[in-house]
């Protein structure tokens, strides 16, 4: 039981340890550093490309890859989350069990700043009038006075303001720790996937029972009238959710703005031209017109003619580049489509083939001419799907943050203690005040108390 006792008294002197506190804020800090250094979330063989496969492997071992699912990361954010616990527990324990003091004479000088002031109201006021007004003045100061005493001719009374205030430090430890609990909830029961949305077709959103159908996608651009003509000003896709073959819901994703529903947020990451299928217009000198259609990447096609054709490669907005062709946008301006023709010889070439007349043939065996069909737009994205439960307790953790800073910057816990007494030719006012921050501001205020005294009603 001796072992066990002096254990946890150890254990509890190391919560409390700043430190250890330190040392953990380091090695977290040193986390963080390398998991912006090291990308995480990817493939081995990204690692092995990136660093190459000895490093790679080192990365998968020591799970460098997933460093803030690990247990090392886990572990010193449970250590710190127990630390702010414990010490934010023994805080306000002190704080409720050693109160403000309630007379002037009881206060320790070192928790507290402790200013006097004394003043004369004038000869014609009765003591009762003097200590009215004084408590009227620190009411319109939102204090909070307290039943005035009258004995052996003289009148005691006390004033507080902002009590609350004494638990902002311990406000703060508690923010963090809601902070770190929501943190701790995202890495343990949060999902994040990205996959490819292509307009008119739905995909799964993650593990649950919801698919999510892309609808539309459309960019928005700045008109003439506007300074930055022609450039892009913004990017939408209109979604539907889906339960089951039943439609949930349906929304706008726009930059910065990602669909909600029922805990799961949408982004759009990226976007590009998806045309898994086009056609082409065939003719030959006393053979009717063939229309052949293809799919970007399927297998060869048979024309009536008896050649083969594949679509290779199609490109949105074609321009031709260091020898080869490529595209400038990822917008529909100048569509081409990239075709292997393969004769009844076996012999094979490859062409690109425009929409347009001008260069839009490709002769081929037989005098074989190809024309691109107008192609409709068609766009895919990248749409990242998040389900994160530990959101809510995260934002808790902020809003009670603030209010501890607030608690703790703006307000300011002060006393003031007054007594009124009668003395030869009239009566005097001793003024006194307690406050742990901002001695300035707190003279100034009672001066300012003594001179309202002063003057007389």
């Amino acid at each position: 039981m001796k072992f066990l006792t002096a254990v946890f008294d150890v254990l509890y002197a190391w919560l409390r340890s700043i430190r250890v506190a330190v040392a953990v804020l380091a090695a977290l800090a040193a986390f963080s550093a390398a998991g912006t250094l090291i990308p995480q979330g990817n493939p081995i063989a990204f690692y092995a490309e990136r660093y190459g496969a000895g490093y790679a492997a080192w990365i998968a071992a020591l799970g460098l890859d997933d460093l803030y699912h690990g247990p090392a990361f886990l572990g010193l954010l449970l250590w710190l989350l127990t630390s702010m616990i414990v010490c934010s527990t023994a805080h306000l324990r002190q704080v409720l069990l050693a109160p403000p003091p309630r007379r002037l004479e009881d206060a320790n000088p070192r928790a507290f700043e402790i200013i006097r002031e004394a003043a004369r109201p004038p000869l014609e006021e009765t003591l009762e009038g003097i200590a009215a007004r004084a408590a009227a003045w620190l009411r319109r100061r939102f204090y909070r006075v307290s039943p005035a005493e009258n004995a052996d001719g003289e009148i005691r009374f006390e004033a507080e303001r902002a009590a609350f205030a004494r638990f902002g430090a311990f406000t703060i430890h508690w923010g963090c720790i809601v902070v770190l609990l929501g943190g701790g909830i995202s890495a343990l029961l949060g999902e994040s996937g990205k996959r490819t949305a292509v307009e008119g077709e739905s995909i799964p959103v993650l593990e649950s029972r919801y698919r999510v159908r892309l609808d539309s996608f459309s960019i928005d651009k700045y008109t003439e009238t506007e300074r930055f003509k022609d450039l892009h000003k913004g990017y939408r896709s209109r979604i539907t959710l889906l339960d089951g073959e039943r439609p949930v819901s349906h929304g706008e994703i726009r930059i910065n703005e990602p669909f909600v529903y029922d805990g799961f947020r949408f982004y759009q990451m990226d976007y590009r031209a998806a045309v898994p299928e086009v056609t082409l217009r065939l003719a030959s000198t006393g053979v009717p017109p063939q229309d052949l259609a293809l799919r970007v990447g399927g297998p060869a096609v048979e024309t009536s003619g008896g050649m083969r054709m594949r679509a290779l490669e199609f490109v949105p907005d074609f321009v031709f580049h260091e020898g080869k062709g490529g595209t400038r946008s990822e917008e529909f301006k100048n569509p081409a489509l990239l075709v292997e023709t393969t004769g009844a010889d076996g012999s094979s070439a490859s062409q690109w083939i425009f929409p347009d007349a001008e260069g839009a043939f490709h002769r081929g065996a037989g005098s074989l001419r190809a024309r691109l069909l107008p192609v409709a737009p068609r766009y895919a994205i990248g749409l990242k799907t998040v389900r994160d439960p530990g959101r809510p307790v995260l934002y808790a953790g902020l809003i009670i943050l603030i209010a501890g800073t607030f608690m703790s910057c703006a307000l300011f816990h002060r006393r003031v203690f007054l007594r009124v007494a009668s003395i030869e030719g009239g009566a005097q006012v001793a003024i006194a005040g307690m406050s742990r921050r901002n001695r300035i501001g707190f003279e100034d205020e009672l001066r300012r108390l003594r001179s309202f005294l002063e003057r007389g009603g």
